[in-house]
């Protein structure tokens, strides 16, 4: 039911000003690429997708980096994080961000 109102108002504001919004959600943009039928729209979502994942990956990357040699509880509580983030992210990444994750995870 939310799912249909979230796309009742997205289709009436228009999908292609909704994906140009800077503070669309992820789950907007997956429910305009199930509804669309425009090839550049899906091609403008998929890049808008890959850039939210590489800069999820390059922070992710950054935090672990950091947390390298927990001394804390809340240390080691982030790195997991940063880690699962980047295990998470490993299948669908581009090939430089997988070849990141593997140098920094030491895969």
């Amino acid at each position: 039911m939310e799912n249909e109102l979230r796309l009742l108002l997205l289709e009436q504001y228009g999908f292609k000003k909704a994906v140009q919004r800077p503070d669309i959600s992820n789950k907007d943009l997956e429910l305009i690429k199930q509804a669309a039928q425009d090839p550049a729209l899906l091609e403008q979502i998929e890049a808008i997708q890959a850039k939210r994942q590489h800069e999820e990956i390059l922070s992710a990357l950054k935090t672990y980096q950091n947390l390298k040699h927990p001394n804390c509880w809340a240390a080691a509580m982030g790195k997991h994080a940063a880690q699962s983030t980047l295990e998470g992210a490993w299948l669908t990444a581009s090939a430089a961000d997988k070849e990141k994750i593997e140098q920094i995870l030491e895969v």
